[in-house]
C-alpha cells in the first residue's frame, strides 16, 4: 500500500472538528469489504463498479445506522438504534416532508469538509502499511481561503490524478433509497411537524410485510417496498480506486462499540477471498413479463395520441419482470457487477429485503455548493464486433431521434436546478456524449450550476425529484400519463439511491437497471423514452436491450 508525508494541518471552515480517519489495506475489488460487513443490520454499499467499470472513482460502505427514517403510508417512522443490542425502536412517527426529516437529522452532526486542495489533502494523512491504524484528520480553515475552481474536476468520474478535490466524500450521515412514489410524499406532507410518539411495541408498525400481493386488476404480484429508507450513518469505509487507497472514516458521535465491531470484522481481511459470498445460492423462477407485447404497443400508441393532442413531447414507459426466488441475492449480485459493472451501482441490505442496483446513471451530486447532473436519453445496443460496435456508437451521437430526446431532458433539468441555482451559473458541460457501458452505448449529458447560499442539495433533490430522465417532458403531465398506463408502482426503479453527507454534500443515482428482492419476489423493469416518431418494435426491443444482461444472469440456467 503507498504511503504517504506526514500529517500537516490545512484550512477549510472557521471551526474546529475531527474526522477520525483509520487507513486499511485497498482493494482492487471491493467485494473483500463488503463481504464481511453485510450481514451486520441495514448494510449498505455504494458500488463504483471497479474494478471492471470504466467509470467511478469511490466505494462507500456503511452499516449499523445510528437512525433510521421509513416512509409509508403518508407518514415517516424515526427508529433509534439501541447499544449494545443494535435493534431500533421507534422515536415516532411523522407527518412531516420526509427530506426535512433527514435535513433535521443532519443538522445534529458534527459537520467536516475535506481539503481543498486534492494534491496535498490525503498526503497529509499519516497513511501506514499496517491496517487499521489510526489517525486524526483535523479540519481548520477560513472557507475564504479556499481557492477557485472548476467544478467539472470534482466529477466522480474522473480518472485524472489532478483532479477531483474531495477525497473524502462521505464522511458521515444519510444513505439509503428514495422509491419514486416518494413524489406524492413530497407534494402532500405537511409543512408543520405533526407527529404522534409510537411506543417501543408499535415500532415496526412502518416495517411493511414481506409478503407479496396480488394487484386484482393486473393480474400481477406487487412487492412491498417502502417509499424511503434512509439510514444516518456515523462511520464509512471509503475506497478511492484513484489514489489506490482506503480508510474508514468516523464522526465524533459514533458509538465506539460500533467501530469496535467494524474493526472486528476487518480483522480478517487478509485471509478473506472475494468469492466467500459464494457458499450462498440463488434459484430464480423464470422471469415473466407484466405486459405482452401488444399490450406494450396499445399503451404507445396511447402516449402517441396525447403526443398529437399536445400534452406531452416524451413521456418515460416501462414494463417490469418478476420472478419467485429462494436463497441469497447477494450471489446473484456479484455476477450482475461482473457482467455489467456500473459507476453508480448499489447493494441496500433492508432486513429480508435487498435492492440492488447496477445504474449507470448518475442523478444530482453537490459538492461545495457546485451541481452535476448528467440524464442519460440515447441508447444503442452494443456489437460483439468491435469495428461494427464503434459505428453503432458514433451513429448513437448523430441520430437525430435521440439526440431530440436528450435535449428535451437537458432543457428539462436545466429548468428543475435552475430553481435552487444562482442565475447565469447553469451551463451545459456537454451534449451528446457517448458513454459506452457491458450492453448498449449511451448519450450523456453534462449539466453544471451553482447552488443558492439559501438552498441546500436537499432543497435541490426534493425539485428535482424524480428525474426528468426518466419521466418526460412536460415533466408533470408526462407522470400523470406514467400513472395512468403503467400496471402497478413502479417502487425503488427510478427513484434514487445515495448519500447526503453532514456537511451538505450529496451524490445520487437514477436508479433503473435495479432489482427488488422482497424475500421471495424478484423485480426488475425496463423503459425508455417514447416521442412523435417511436416506433413500437423499436421501443420494445430497447426496453429488453437495457436489462438483456439482467434477465440473462437471473434466469434458470438449463
Amino acid at each position: 500500500m503507498p504511503k504517504c508525508a506526514p500529517y500537516q494541518s490545512f484550512n477549510e471552515y472557521s471551526d474546529t472538528t475531527m474526522i477520525k480517519v483509520t487507513a486499511i489495506p485497498y482493494q482492487a475489488n471491493c467485494e473483500a469489504l463488503f463481504n464481511l460487513l453485510r450481514d451486520l443490520p441495514f448494510a449498505c454499499w455504494l458500488d463504483s463498479g471497479k474494478p471492471k467499470s470504466e467509470y467511478g472513482r469511490y466505494d462507500i460502505i456503511s452499516a449499523l445506522p445510528a437512525t433510521r427514517l421509513v416512509t409509508a403510508d403518508n407518514q415517516t417512522t424515526v427508529f433509534d438504534c439501541q447499544s449494545p443490542s443494535y435493534d431500533y425502536l421507534a422515536r415516532g412517527r411523522y407527518n412531516e416532508n420526509p427530506l426535512s426529516l433527514i435535513q433535521a437529522e443532519l443538522k445534529k452532526l458534527t459537520k467536516t469538509r475535506n481539503a481543498a486542495n486534492n494534491n496535498t489533502a490525503i498526503d497529509d494523512i499519516a497513511i501506514e502499511d499496517t491496517a487499521l491504524e489510526d489517525t486524526a484528520l483535523k479540519n481548520t480553515i477560513a472557507k475564504e481561503a479556499m481557492p477557485e475552481r472548476s467544478f467539472a474536476e470534482d466529477a466522480v468520474e474522473s480518472t485524472d490524478d489532478n483532479n477531483g478535490h474531495h477525497d473524502i466524500p462521505f464522511s458521515g450521515g444519510a444513505i439509503g433509497y428514495f422509491a419514486y412514489d416518494l413524489h406524492k410524499h413530497l407534494k402532500n406532507s405537511a409543512s408543520s411537524n405533526d407527529n404522534q410518539d409510537v411506543s417501543p411495541d408499535n415500532a415496526n408498525i412502518h416495517q411493511k410485510s414481506n409478503a407479496e400481493s396480488l394487484d386484482p386488476e393486473v393480474g400481477i404480484l406487487n412487492s412491498n417496498f417502502d417509499d424511503m429508507q434512509v439510514g444516518i450513518y456515523h462511520w464509512a469505509i471509503i475506497q478511492d480506486h484513484q489514489r489506490q487507497q482506503a480508510y474508514i472514516t468516523s464522526l465524533p458521535e459514533c458509538n465506539p462499540l460500533t467501530l469496535e465491531i467494524i474493526k472486528g470484522k476487518l480483522s480478517g481481511l487478509a485471509n478473506h477471498a472475494v468469492t466467500s459470498a459464494n457458499v450462498a445460492t440463488i434459484e430464480v423462477e423464470p422471469l415473466a413479463a407484466t405486459l405482452s407485447k401488444e399490450q406494450y404497443s396499445a399503451s404507445l400508441s396511447a402516449i402517441n395520441e396525447y403526443i398529437l393532442a399536445g400534452d406531452t413531447y416524451q413521456v418515460n414507459f416501462a414494463q417490469r419482470f418478476q420472478a419467485k426466488y429462494k436463497g441469497d441475492p447477494y450471489v446473484a449480485y456479484q455476477q450482475l457487477r461482473e457482467a455489467m459493472a456500473s459507476p453508480f451501482s448499489a447493494y441496500l441490505q433492508l432486513g429480508d429485503q435487498v435492492i440492488m442496483s447496477l445504474s449507470p446513471e448518475r442523478f444530482l451530486q453537490v459538492i461545495d455548493h457546485q451541481v452535476l447532473a448528467q440524464p442519460i436519453k440515447g441508447t444503442l445496443r452494443r456489437d460483439k464486433n468491435p469495428e461494427i460496435d464503434k459505428h453503432r456508437g458514433v451513429a448513437l451521437q448523430n441520430d437525430e431521434k435521440n439526440r431530440a430526446e436528450n435535449l428535451m431532458i437537458v432543457d428539462l433539468l436545466r429548468n428543475d436546478i435552475g430553481q435552487h441555482c444562482n442565475p447565469g451559473s447553469i451551463s451545459v458541460k456537454t451534449l451528446f456524449g457517448l458513454q459506452s457501458f457491458p450492453n448498449v452505448h449511451h448519450l450523456v449529458s453534462d449539466i453544471i450550476g451553482t447552488l443558492k447560499t439559501e438552498s441546500s442539495s436537499i432543497d435541490l433533490f426534493r425539485d428535482c425529484f424524480p428525474g426528468g430522465s426518466i419521466t418526460g417532458a412536460p415533466k408533470k403531465r408526462a407522470m400523470e400519463i406514467i400513472e395512468e398506463l403503467e400496471s402497478g408502482s413502479r417502487g425503488v426503479y427510478c427513484g434514487s439511491i445515495g448519500y447526503i453527507n453532514n456537511n451538505g454534500d450529496m451524490d445520487t443515482n437514477i436508479a433503473i437497471r435495479t432489482v427488488s428482492c422482497d424475500g421471495e419476489l424478484l423485480t426488475c423493469w425496463g423503459g425508455g423514452g417514447i416521442v412523435a416518431d417511436s416506433n413500437a418494435d423499436d421501443e420494445y426491443q430497447e426496453s429488453l436491450d437495457k436489462i438483456n444482461r439482467i434477465l440473462d444472469i437471473l434466469s434458470p440456467k438449463a
